[in-house]
Order: C-alpha cells, then structure tokens, then sequence
C-alpha cells in the first residue's frame, strides 16, 4: 500500500509538470500587438509605426511636416514545480517585464517670394512696420528688387527712368523692369484681359516727387499722380494710409518741350492721388504722409 502511494505521488507530480509545460505554449503572441499575462507564462510584443509628410506649394510657398512612432512591449512570466516520493514542494515564480518607446518628429517650414503687385482685397494680416518718407535724388526711381536681391533703380539719365511693375501672367507676377516710356512696360498680361482671367497689365510708373516730373522736362503746375487708385486712410487694422489697385502713376503738368512756363506744384485731376516725397510736392492745405502702395512704401498728399 505504501509503494502504491509513493508511485502515485510520482505520478501526480509528473502530470503536474507536464501540465506547466503545455500552459507556457499556450500564451504566444498576440497578433492584435498586445497580450497580458497573469499566470503561467506569457510573452507578447507589439510594434507599429506610422510615417506621414505632406507638401504643397502656392505661388512660391511650400510647406512640409511628418510623424513617426514606435512601440514595442513584452511580458514574460515562468513556473516550475516539482514533488519527490514520500515529500512534496512546491515553487513558483513569475516575473513580467514591459518596455515601451515613442517617437515623433515633425517640421514644417514655409517660405514664399513674389514680386509685382500683391492683392489689393482685405485687411493686411500683418501690418508690418510703419511707412516712411524717401526723397531719392530726382530722376531715379526705386523699382523693387532683382533676382539677386540687388536693388533695381531707374535712371532719367540713363533713358529708361520709367519704373515697370510687374503684371500678372498666369497667376503670378512677372518680375519689374526699367523702360523709357509708359509704353514700354510690355512685362504683364493682356490689359483687357481682367483680374478673373489670371492676367493684368504691368504698371508704369513714372515719378515718386515733383523733382521726378521736371527731370523729365515737365513745366508748369506739375504733379505726380497716381491714376485708378482707392484710398484706404488708414488701411484696415493699421496705423497708416495706404492706396490699393492703380493703373499708372504719371506726371501732369506742360508736357516736355511744349512751353518753357516757370515750375509750380500743380494739383492732379478729381479722382487720382497726388504722390509725394516732400512737403513742397503738395498743393496747400494737404500733408505729404507717408503710406504704403503695393510693394512700395510712397507719399501721399492727403
């Protein structure tokens, strides 16, 4: 009777075994990417990652950004147990461990140029710095800028003291040039062509100041005049005027060679707005005040 309980305590003891054994087959890893282990023996692990960029770009402007991550996790766990004839012990022990990581980056970056004239619609969304006046010597024109960055500058003297800017073609602007007339502003689109077919004229520009328009052999009561332009005094949201839209910033007075009357400041006709560097360019009872025209900062009488 005694050999016939030992050998059953042997028994149960190897069935006991056997049966831990199986349990840690039982507990692999989940394909969900996760598992959970209370008892016995388990593992999982997960991972997953993610990556994503995006790009786009609008007349000049481009934006980038992406994300990535990772995770990863396990738990381990282990039991043993054993008996000996005429004793029985038992023992068990379980450890679980996790781990987990993630990272993500993003960037994004933006950068824009244009040239010719921006929208003339709304309010700025960043006003910016304020105007100030800039009396250049007579006859020289500031332009805008080249390709290079270098300043672009039109010279009287040198025969093409008319300052072209740029129209647009296609929905952007064609970069400004120096020409000796009005009529050689040819950098834009169709004039008639309107601003809901993607095109616009270019837009001569003549004069800043009344110094401009003597160079240029104007006598009389002359004036520098912007032609089509809306006044906004101030511009929505800023703290100064500005003017919007325009066809032409032009000289009045005696043209060149028609007579050799004495200079006086004139007065531009109902409608235009008088453009200035200084005081003296203004007829009286108006202030030279410094505002902002497309991407110039200029002088109005106002």
């Amino acid at each position: 009777m005694t050999t016939n309980r030992l050998g059953l305590w042997v028994a149960l003891g190897a069935l006991v075994a056997a049966c831990s054994s199986q349990a840690a087959n039982n507990f692999g890893s989940g394909d969900d990417g996760g598992s959970d282990a209370t008892s016995g023996d388990g593992s999982g692990d997960s991972s997953g990652g993610s990556s994503g960029s995006s790009s786009g770009g609008v007349l000049g402007g481009s934006s980038s950004g992406g994300s990535s991550g990772s995770s990863t996790g396990s738990s381990s766990g282990a039991g043993s147990s054993s008996g000996t004839t005429g004793s029985s012990s038992g023992s068990s022990s379980g450890s679980g461990s996790s781990s987990g990581s993630s990272s993500g980056s993003s960037s994004g970056g933006s950068s824009g140029s244009s040239s010719g004239g921006p929208t003339d619609a709304g309010p700025d969304a960043n006003c910016g710095s304020n105007p100030t006046l800039h009396a250049d010597p007579a006859g020289t024109l500031f332009c805008g800028y080249q390709a290079d960055g270098g300043t672009l500058e039109c010279l009287e003297s040198s025969g093409d003291g008319v300052c072209c800017l740029g129209g647009e073609i296609g929905g952007s602007f064609a970069p400004q040039i120096c020409a000796a007339t009005p009529a050689g502003c040819t950098n834009g689109g169709a004039a008639d062509a309107g601003s809901d077919a993607g095109q616009s004229a270019a837009v001569p520009i003549s004069c800043s100041q009344v110094a401009d328009c003597t160079t240029a052999g104007f006598t009389g009561a002359v004036a520098c005049c912007l032609q089509g332009g809306i006044l906004e005094n101030p511009a929505p949201g800023c703290a100064y005027p500005r003017a919007t839209h325009g066809s032409a910033v032009v000289c009045e007075g005696n043209a060149p060679g028609a007579d050799a009357a004495a200079t006086t400041t004139g007065t531009c006709a109902t409608g235009e707005i008088q453009v200035c560097s200084a005081q003296t360019d203004c007829p009286t009872g108006t202030t030279c005040t410094a505002a902002k025209w497309k991407i110039f900062q200029v002088g109005l009488c106002l």
